[in-house]
């Protein structure tokens, strides 16, 4: 008897348990229903690139692309730098420059050349130039090929980071220290875009307060036959007399009087409001 009513209880337990269970199941089940039905399909299988690109509200889309470029699995690593790139270019466009910064610095992509150059984007569209610079040349040696339009990004960075280091004192750098290492920005942003002028001009400049007068002469005939060609929009009047108004004083250092004496009558002629061409004009002219 004992035994008996052991096995019934042993029999009832069991089937307690299976209930139970098959109650936990079912509760389980139709929640499981319920969260499929109120979630999207992409939160159900994980975020895609596909996902990201194809959503068209912008809220949407940085929701997307942030998911997936930061989600573990669920596609390449350059799946995942697309997003990363697509969302950084959303939050760039909000002025949101730290957060834009923080989805492209992922260890798994953090050196994709086409990441490090979003970095780049992002610095150069909060107006951090030298930094923007760092980063471009950090995506070049990194193997990325440049479109055009992104060429030409970076060669004003690089031409800024120039500038930066010949006007702004650092305390370990002498000039001649700081006027040497513009060089190569001003080398990088005309092998980027060989039109910048303003580049070429400057790298003439630096050349030339180096004592490379030859080579500066070099660039400024380069910018002045160039210049020649451009639009007036694309080139005022005033910017070709300063150009000519620079050739001039390489001239003079070379002992080219004569031709410094032509170049600053056309810079007069181009500028006629600018007293520094006109005296420089009149200085020469007055030498016997």
């Amino acid at each position: 008897m004992m035994e008996e009513n052991s096995g019934q209880g042993q029999t009832g337990r069991s089937g307690r348990l299976t209930r139970v269970g098959a109650w936990l199941g079912g509760v389980f089940a139709s929640l499981g229903l319920m969260l499929a039905a109120a979630a999207p399909a992409a939160a159900q299988l994980g975020f895609f690139l596909s996902d990201c690109l194809e959503a068209t509200d912008p809220d949407d889309r940085l929701h997307y692309c942030r998911m997936h470029a930061t989600m573990h699995g669920y596609g390449t690593d350059e799946d995942k730098a697309a997003s990363a790139i697509e969302a950084a270019r959303i939050l760039t466009d909000r002025g949101e420059f730290e957060e834009a910064r923080s989805i492209l610095e992922s260890d798994r992509i953090f050196s994709i050349a086409r990441v490090i150059e979003a970095r780049g984007d992002v610095a150069f569209a909060q107006g951090d130039l030298e930094w923007a610079d760092f980063e471009y040349s950090m995506a070049l040696e990194f193997g990325l090929e440049p479109s055009p339009d992104s060429r030409i990004r970076m060669a004003e960075a690089a031409h800024a980071y120039g500038l930066s280091l010949i006007n702004e004192e650092r305390p370990s750098l002498s000039l001649e220290d700081r006027l040497e290492l513009a060089l190569d920005p001003f080398e990088r942003a005309l092998t980027l875009n060989p039109d910048h002028l303003n580049a070429r001009a400057e790298r003439a400049r630096t050349l030339s307060a180096l004592g490379r007068h030859e080579e500066a002469l070099a660039d400024l005939d380069h910018v002045l036959d160039t210049g020649a060609d451009a639009e007036p929009q694309e080139l005022a009047d005033t910017q070709r007399a300063g150009f000519h108004a620079q050739r001039a004083a390489v001239r003079c250092e070379l002992g080219n009087v004569e031709g410094a004496i032509a170049d600053y009558r056309t810079a007069v002629e181009l500028d006629p409001a600018n007293q520094d061409h006109r005296a420089a004009l009149e200085a020469l002219l007055a030498q016997p």
